[in-house]
C-alpha cells in the first residue's frame, strides 16, 4: 500500500436521461495494471551494490547479461509463484466491487425509461397495483438519500453527489406525474359513479306503484337496484381506498374536486328511496299482479279481434286490385304494431312477477304470413301497372 499513492476517480452523471460513469471503469483498470507494471519495473531496475567496496557500479555499457549481474532484473522470477498472480487479482476485485457499484446506480435508468402514459393503461382502475406502485417510488427515494458523497474501493474513488440529487429531483417528478395519472382516473371513476348513483336515486324517486304505465320501469328499476346494490357498496369502499391513498401520497386535490364523501351520501339516499320503494312493491305486490291480470283480458281480446281481423279481410283473393290487396295488409300490419308494444310489455311485466306471458305466437305467424303476403302483391302490382297503363291508353286513343 506505501507504493500507491495515487488514486483514480469516476465520477456518476446523469445526462440527457441517460445514466453512466465517467471515465469508464475501464480506465482505473488500464491505470492499475499500468501502476503494478512500472513498481515491478523500477524494483528491477535498481543496481546492485558491487561486492568490492560502497561504491556504485558504474558502466558505460549495459548488456542483458550485465544487466541481469548489476542489477535485480531477474528479481521478478524468484518472487513466489502466486504474489503477482495475488497482485492482478487484488486489481481484479476492486475493479469488479467498483463496477458492481456502478451497476446499482445504473438500475435508476429505468426512472427515465419509465413511460407514465403506458403505466396508466396497464394499471387501469386497479387500485392495488397503482398502490403498490406509489409505495415502490417513495420507499425507493428514502433508501436512495446517502450521507456521503463518493465512495472508495481501494484507490478507486466514485463520486455521486450530482447524480444523486439529479435522480432525487426525477423520484420526485415521477411520483407527481404518477400521482397525477392516478389522480385522474379517480376522479372520473368518483364522477362517472356519482352521475349514475344520481340517476338511479332519481328513478327510485319517480316510482309509482299505482301508475300502470310506468308499473313495467318501476318493477325494472327496483329488480336492477337491488342487483347492483353490492357492486356499488364494493365500488364505494375501493373509491374511498383511492382517495385515502391520495392524501397519504400528499396529492394536491384541484379546486373541481368531488369528494368520495358527497357519492357516499348520495348512494345513502338512494339506498333509503330503495327500501321505502321496495317495501311498498312488496306490500302491493298482490295488487300490482291483480291489475295485470286484468289488463291481459283486454290484450288478449284484442289477440283475437286481431286474428279474427286476418281470417276474413286477408287479401288472398285474385278478384282484388294489388293497391287495395297492399293498403289492407298495411292497416293490419299497423294495428298489430300498435298493440304489439302493449302486448311485450305486459309480458315484460308477468316475466318480472314470475308470471306466465301471453301467448304471441298467432300474432307472430299473422306477421310472418302478411309480411310474405305483402311482398307477393308488391309484385303483382309492378305487372298489374303496366296493364293499367296499356288500359289508360287504349282509353285516350
Amino acid at each position: 500500500n506505501k507504493l500507491i499513492i495515487d488514486v483514480t476517480q469516476h465520477e456518476v452523471k446523469v445526462e440527457n436521461q441517460s445514466v453512466f460513469l465517467d471515465p469508464p471503469i475501464e480506465i482505473s483498470r488500464q491505470f492499475w495494471l499500468a501502476h503494478l507494471q512500472s513498481n515491478i519495473s523500477a524494483l528491477c531496475s535498481i543496481n546492485k551494490l558491487k561486492r568490492k567496496g560502497k561504491e556504485r557500479a558504474i558502466q558505460s555499457t549495459i548488456t542483458p547479461e550485465s544487466y541481469r549481474q548489476d542489477s535485480f532484473g531477474n528479481l521478478a522470477f524468484k518472487l513466489p509463484d502466486d504474489l503477482l498472480t495475488k497482485s492482478y487479482e487484488w486489481i481484479n476485485t476492486y475493479i469488479k466491487n467498483a463496477l458492481d457499484y456502478v451497476n446499482s446506480w445504473r438500475k435508476y435508468q429505468s426512472l427515465w425509461d419509465l413511460d407514465v402514459k403506458k403505466v396508466n393503461e396497464a394499471l387501469g382502475d386497479n387500485l392495488e397495483d397503482w398502490q403498490e406502485l406509489l409505495t415502490e417510488i417513495k420507499s425507493g427515494k428514502k433508501s436512495f438519500n446517502y450521507a456521503t458523497d463518493d465512495v472508495n474501493y481501494g484507490p478507486i474513488i466514485i463520486n455521486y453527489k450530482y447524480a444523486q440529487r439529479k435522480i432525487n429531483n426525477r423520484y420526485n417528478s415521477l411520483h407527481r406525474e404518477i400521482l397525477s395519472e392516478f389522480g385522474k382516473n379517480i376522479s372520473t371513476m368518483i364522477n362517472t359513479f356519482y352521475e349514475e348513483i344520481t340517476v338511479e336515486r332519481k328513478n327510485m324517486e319517480e316510482i309509482d306503484m299505482n301508475d300502470s304505465e310506468k308499473i313495467i320501469t318501476a318493477i325494472s328499476s327496483l329488480r336492477s337496484c337491488r342487483n347492483n346494490l353490492d357492486n356499488w357498496e364494493s365500488t364505494l369502499k375501493k373509491l374511498k381506498a383511492g382517495e385515502s391513498l391520495l392524501s397519504e401520497q400528499k396529492f394536491v386535490y384541484p379546486i373541481n374536486w368531488k369528494e368520495v364523501s358527497w357519492v357516499e351520501g348520495e348512494f345513502n339516499r338512494l339506498k333509503q328511496n330503495f327500501e321505502i320503494k321496495d317495501s311498498q312493491y312488496r306490500n302491493e305486490s298482490g295488487t300490482i299482479k291483480s291489475r295485470l291480470l286484468k289488463e291481459e283480458e283486454g290484450l288478449v281480446k284484442k289477440v283475437q279481434d286481431i286474428e279474427n281481423i286476418w281470417k276474413t279481410k286477408k287479401p288472398f283473393s285474385g278478384g282484388i286490385h294489388p293497391k287495395e290487396a297492399i293498403e289492407t295488409i298495411e292497416s293490419l300490419e299497423k294495428t298489430i304494431q300498435e298493440n304489439k308494444v302493449s302486448f311485450d310489455k305486459l309480458n315484460q311485466a308477468k316475466e318480472l312477477l314470475n308470471l306466465p306471458q301471453i301467448d304471441l305466437s298467432n300474432i307472430n305467424k299473422i306477421v310472418e304470413d302478411s309480411t310474405n303476403l305483402k311482398e307477393l302483391w308488391h309484385h303483382i302490382h309492378k305487372a298489374w301497372s303496366q296493364v293499367d297503363k296499356i288500359m289508360e291508353t287504349q282509353l285516350k286513343v
